[in-house]
């Protein structure tokens, strides 16, 4: 936003100080552009399109608008990111390599708090992890479970009673911990166990680290747990990122929302006309609604970078708007009808929006080399978004405007 204003300042500012310094460009060099500039004769084809055929133009829109709304229902969030790196990195051959043969690389901690070396709450612990155990996505459960049976195996012989079992007496658990502890392994103690004993955790790695297999198994989690007084509650890495995915959604509807409505107001205030908010606002739908499908078909998830991109569509997108129904309400303004007023529009606004929109894609494009992938999912969806808008800008807006001829685009 910043940077944008500070581009509106030069623009006005010191842009046209130094064009002052340069002479005129000359008839011959006008002349020699013109026929250069091979847009123009797509200009005045989409110029007759949309003036001949504007409902055609408007009932394919709302076509592709509803093809859209079908993507949309198969669109996933995901903030795993170990999707973030394409599968030849060398990250991506680790983190592959960790959840096949190690267990995996997240995490989700059921953490206990109270008597937590005494026998019942252990025989609990023991109790989660079988159940955990079984499950397709979990990798590897450890707790003080683990650490008390694995010493039990020290104390007793293979066919004595005791040996790979929980203690019977909380005594003896304390003995079997500090005994462990002064042979110098305080470090594998703390990862189950706090200094004092009083609080202690029960670690569960994940082999499958997406967002949808850590909603489920959190799910398992607290209905496992529900009625068990000694758990304080449930956290992890995975955990973060559920969250992270939840904050995703909710600020996407609700910068959307408030985009919109800005949008609207916006342009109801500049053409003093709530019709002119409704019409600007109906390509900006079509676009994030082909934006969004679009994603669900081709199964690109919406997370922290690709939930960017709306906004910047429409931002991009209202400008191209605001530009093409300033210029057609001047050329109104000169007494002429909306057909060569569409005519007009697009051939001279419209050559500087497609100029705009190629300058821009091409910018956006060099994301698209990116060996991380958000950024170059991010790279293609602008792509596609300013080609969208750009579509819209050129064809949608000015089929309603021929078709439905708005009074706050005509002078009083």
């Amino acid at each position: 936003a910043i940077g944008i204003g500070f581009s509106l300042i030069l623009s006005i500012w010191f842009l046209p100080a130094m064009l002052s310094y340069f002479q005129p460009v000359g008839k011959v060099r006008v002349k020699r552009i013109r026929r250069v500039m091979s847009a123009d004769k797509w200009l005045r084809k989409i110029s007759h399109v949309v003036t001949n055929h504007p409902k055609q133009v408007i009932i394919t829109s709302v076509l592709v608008g509803v093809l859209g709304i079908t993507g949309i229902f198969f669109i996933k969030v995901d903030t795993n990111i170990e999707g973030y790196f394409l599968g030849t990195s060398k990250v991506s051959r680790s983190i592959k390599l960790i959840n096949e043969k190690l267990g995996g690389s997240q995490f989700i901690s059921i953490l206990f708090s109270g008597d937590i070396l005494s026998p019942e709450i252990l025989e609990r612990m023991e109790y989660y992890e079988d159940v955990l155990s079984d499950d397709p996505a979990v990798g590897t459960v450890s707790s003080p479970v683990t650490l008390v049976k694995e010493l039990s195996k020290g104390f007793y012989n293979v066919d004595e009673e005791g040996y790979n079992q929980i203690p019977s007496t909380l005594n003896e658990v304390y003995q079997f911990i500090e005994i462990f502890t002064m042979g110098g392994n305080e470090e594998a103690v703390e990862q189950f166990l706090d200094y004092n004993y009083e609080n202690s955790r029960l670690l569960v790695s994940l082999k499958d680290g997406s967002n949808a297999e850590g909603k489920r198994l959190l799910k398992k989690m607290q209905e496992l747990v529900k009625d068990d007084a000694d758990v304080s509650f449930i956290a992890g890495s995975s955990l973060t990122k559920i969250k992270l995915a939840d904050m995703v959604v909710s600020g996407q509807i609700k910068s959307l929302m408030l985009a919109m409505v800005v949008v609207f107001v916006l342009l109801s205030l500049i053409f003093r006309s709530g019709r002119a908010g409704f019409i600007s606002v109906l390509p900006l739908s079509v676009a994030i609604l082909v934006l969004f499908g679009l994603m669900g078909f081709f199964g690109i998830t919406l997370d922290i970078a690709t939930a960017l991109i709306s906004s910047i569509m429409i931002g991009v997108g209202i400008d191209y708007t605001i530009h093409f129904l300033w210029r057609f309400k001047e050329e109104l303004a000169r007494g002429i009808d909306h057909k060569e007023a569409t005519l007009k529009t697009l051939t001279t606004t419209g050559r500087g929006i497609v100029i705009n929109a190629l300058s821009v894609i091409i910018g956006f494009m060099v994301l698209t080399l990116s060996n991380f992938a958000p950024l170059r999912f991010f790279g293609a969806l602008v792509v596609i978004s300013i080609t969208t808008c750009l579509i819209c800008a050129l064809i949608l807006i000015p089929s309603i405007v021929v078709l439905v001829k708005p009074r706050f685009l005509e002078t009083k």
